[in-house]
């Protein structure tokens, strides 16, 4: 069940070392993009995002998938959208991803990422993060 929530777009390479997948989560009941990440193995990435209980650290974003798993009894969409021939350990990568969620931060995305909370004010993401939440009746789980 959790593999059809990962979209891989048609033409995209094999995934294969070292390449480094950027990816969306995405909002199954809203369609909104609510986090973006990279990863070298997007398969297993997804297994863990969607995986009932996991908890990497970042509280506002394990809050809402745990909603959606528990709650709403449904899980994140995972879109794979762009690559780069590299390694995780690469600074291309890392400054690749802050590029990324600081385009999709200034579209008005509700980004549950912390990046947001350190360059754009920790009162502006949390009241954006808080918006978010009361919007949707999340409350911890």
């Amino acid at each position: 069940m959790l593999r059809s929530n990962l979209i891989i777009p048609f033409g995209f390479p094999a995934i294969g070392y070292p390449r480094i997948y950027f990816y969306k989560l995405i909002d199954p009941i809203t369609n909104e993009i609510c986090y973006i990440g990279k990863t070298e193995n997007p398969e297993k990435r997804c297994k863990q995002h969607c995986r009932a209980g996991y908890f990497d650290g970042n509280a506002y974003k394990d809050i809402w998938i745990s909603n959606l798993v528990f709650k709403q009894n449904t899980y994140p969409v995972m879109d794979v959208f762009a690559w780069i021939d590299n390694s995780l350990l690469d600074l291309r990568a890392y400054k690749h991803e802050i590029q990324l969620i600081n385009k999709f931060w200034s579209e008005g995305h509700p980004l549950l990422n912390k990046l947001p909370r350190r360059k754009f004010g920790i009162w502006e993401a949390r009241i954006r993060n808080a918006t978010f939440y009361k919007e949707r009746n999340i409350f911890r789980v």
